[in-house]
């Protein structure tokens, strides 16, 4: 764990790798949940998530949109984020927002017309424009 820590940092590293150290070292920390929790001596110690992040040198927030990205997002759009096809921010501020099956339809629909470097405005628009309508669509279908 130390080692993971230590190595946390580095230039050399990209965001990818950061994230993958990073949500390993949660995993192998351990992290504490709401109000303290009693344990066994024999279960390992969970730390709040501030103890994490600083353990990583990094902030509470940052901690935070790396877990958020871990949960939330399918391993295709995390994959199409690490190939730099959008940034962390769109895969934060629209990406998220979507259910595992809107992420996947997400995918489907988009071919080839996305290109590297959308921006969160162009995503949010092409998620308007293409998922969105289907949701509603399905809705209605079920509604029927």
């Amino acid at each position: 764990m130390a080692l993971l820590a230590a190595n946390f940092g580095r230039n050399k590293n990209d965001e990818a790798k950061q994230r993958k150290v990073a949500v390993e070292y949660v995993k192998l920390r351990g992290q504490k949940q709401g109000r303290p929790e009693k344990s066994s001596q024999l279960e390992k110690i969970k730390l709040p998530q501030s103890q994490i992040a600083a353990e990583l040198n990094m902030s509470v927030a940052e901690l935070n949109r790396i877990l958020t990205i871990h949960k939330k997002l399918t391993p295709e759009i995390i994959g199409m984020l690490d190939n730099g096809f959008f940034s962390k921010a769109t895969a934060l501020g629209v990406l998220v927002k979507l259910s595992q099956s809107e992420q996947e339809e997400l995918i489907t629909t988009f071919g080839d017309e996305i290109i590297k470097g959308v921006t969160q405005k162009q995503m949010q628009e092409y998620v308007n424009r293409t998922i969105q309508p289907l949701v509603f669509v399905s809705i209605l279908f079920i509604q029927l």
